[in-house]
C-alpha cells in the first residue's frame, strides 16, 4: 500500500467512493425515516418498532 502503485491507488479510491456513496444513501433514507418512525403515531407502530 505504501508503494503508491497506480492499481492499488485506483482500487483504494474506488473503495472510498463506494463507501461514501453507500453512507450518503443510507443517511438520506435512514435519518428522515427514523425520525418519522419516532415521532409519528400510526396503527401498528408497536409492531414496527418492536
Amino acid at each position: 500500500m505504501l508503494s503508491l502503485d497506480s492499481t492499488v491507488v485506483e482500487v483504494s479510491v474506488r473503495s472510498l467512493q463506494v463507501t461514501v456513496s453507500a453512507l450518503t444513501i443510507s443517511a438520506v433514507v435512514g435519518i428522515p425515516g427514523g425520525t418519522w418512525l419516532a415521532l409519528a403515531r400510526f396503527p401498528g407502530k408497536r409492531l414496527v418498532t418492536a
